[in-house]
């Protein structure tokens, strides 16, 4: 009996020890030397977008969605063959936004069109619905509960100096008349601490208008007098449980604004800002940091309180936007950034140049980083101004989650950090997930929720039929003892 008691334990052990991954900083590194074209795709028209990264269809392999910024959208396989092509009505703006809107356990997918309308599109790129808006939207769409009800919402800015709010059907909730034109997408969060989800948006003329959920006027200030192309991002710089948002204008001006408007700093570099700034704990020297690609030819790194840490210098002009991701698990963050000088970098997270990687043409757009295959490393994909997407692989034995794959964060286009790389950001997982931001449990798959409680299952399974059928052995034995 001793030694049933002994076998269950230890098989109960087992199966313990099979529930739990391995800790990311107890996998081997390697420096950071090897890449390689994995694949290019063409593209028929001058790419300026950044690429999605999603697994349309739950088989464990992401799929890629691209526009060339003309009226066709694509959906390319893992290796870059085609899957399916869809054409519009009007052009496609870069970036599309994905999730299961309807909880109909599919994924939904919605983009703008330039011309004046935002579209829904299902997994094979047939239509669900349409919204047309008064005049050109130059925005990304934002997926987020907005007003806690359980459903997804579409926050989207346009040229119609509207800012509307789309139910997860494509009807209109309601809509905000700025009296500005709006060109950037915004930032969400619970700026105030009031329990509540805000907007905050900016438009072309840089006013700064911050909403409430239901789309009533909170405050607005007037920050700058030029053009405002770059998208805001949120942090609590301060640690004093009130969000601060960052705003990069068209003058060379970073300004970093309290919760209630009022401007705490700004940082002026000189020239141009497109880039949408990116806010993380870049070094884990426990203090949040801006990144942004400036006019400069550079790429800047600021502390919380707008003091500069760090410049990296660039060939050419920088209005692409970072992806942030630990792409060889070694414990340490990577920026990855596109110039116009044709080379697509990766930085360390002191600046300093690890590779680069020279295309045909200029990078306007963000790079998108994931692993697409599903084999434990990333792929990066981009595009360069004469028609190509590429997909770069990495010749590393592993990668780390990671915290800012692509443009404004992630698919849903919130502004806010994906801390544990489960392409969820932070903020759509504790609103309307409610999951722990910060703990990995494996690739979060909108349609399914939660996934992969037990990464080990089969292993799982295995060992506990082996510990009943013991048991049952014994007891049997016993009673023909007795």
């Amino acid at each position: 009996m001793k030694k049933t008691c002994f076998l269950i334990c230890f098989l109960s052990a087992l199966i313990l020890l099979g529930t739990f991954t391995v800790p990311l900083d107890s996998y081997p590194s390697r420096s950071i030397t090897d890449f390689y074209v994995k694949w290019t795709y063409p593209i028929e028209d001058f790419f300026v977008t950044t690429p999605t990264l999603i697994d349309l269809d739950g088989d464990g392999v992401k799929e890629v969605l691209t526009s060339g910024g003309n009226n066709k959208l694509f959906c390319l396989e893992a290796n870059g063959s085609l899957r399916w092509e869809k054409t519009l009505a009007g052009q496609i703006y870069p970036q599309i936004a994905v999730d299961d809107l309807d909880k109909d356990g599919e994924l939904e997918l919605v983009l703008s069109v330039q011309d004046n309308y935002v579209v829904c599109l299902d997994v094979e790129g047939e239509y669900l619905w349409q919204f047309t808006t008064g005049y050109e939207i130059g925005s990304a769409p934002t997926i987020i509960d907005i007003d806690a009800d359980g459903y997804l919402e579409v926050i989207l800015p346009t040229e119609d100096m509207n800012i509307y709010c789309l139910d997860h059907n494509g009807s209109e909730k309601w809509r905000f008349l700025t009296l500005e034109y709006l060109y950037a997408s915004p930032a969400i969060g619970d700026i105030n601490n009031d329990g509540l989800l805000e907007i905050l948006c900016w438009s072309h003329g840089g006013k700064v208008f911050c909403l409430d959920a239901f789309g009533k006027k909170l405050w607005s200030t007037q920050l700058s007098a030029g053009s405002m192309w770059s998208c805001p991002a949120l942090a609590d710089f301060n640690n004093d449980q009130l969000l601060e948002s960052v705003f990069c204008d068209e003058d060379g001006t970073i300004h970093c604004l309290d919760s209630q408007g009022n401007e705490l700093w700004t940082f002026t570099y000189g020239f141009h800002l497109y880039s949408s700034p990116v806010i993380t704990d870049l070094d884990h020297d426990g203090s949040q940091d801006i990144i942004v690609g400036t006019y400069m030819n550079d790429t800047i790194c600021l502390t919380g309180n707008g003091q500069v840490k760090w410049g990296s210098q660039m060939d050419w002009l920088v209005f692409a936007s970072p992806a942030l991701a630990d792409i060889n698990n070694d414990g340490n963050t990577e920026v990855i950034i596109g110039s116009l000088d044709k080379h697509l970098y990766c930085l360390d997270n002191a600046g300093g140049k690890l590779w680069s990687y020279e295309t045909i043409d200029k990078i306007y757009g963000s790079a998108a980083i994931a692993d697409l295959e599903g084999d434990g490393v990333v792929e990066i994909v981009f595009g360069s101004y004469t028609q190509t997407l590429y997909c770069l692989g990495l010749n590393y034995t592993s990668s780390s989650p990671n915290q800012w794959s692509t443009f404004r964060g992630g698919n849903f286009h919130t502004g806010w950090m994906d801390s544990d790389g489960d392409y969820i950001d932070d903020l759509t997982e504790v609103t309307y997930y409610e999951s722990d931001p910060y703990t990995w449990e494996g690739e979060h798959l909108p349609k399914v929720r939660p996934t992969n409680l037990f990464p080990n299952a089969s292993i799982f399974m295995v060992l506990i039929s082996l510990a009943y059928i013991v048991l049952g052995t014994t007891i049997r034995k016993n009673r023909k003892n007795v």
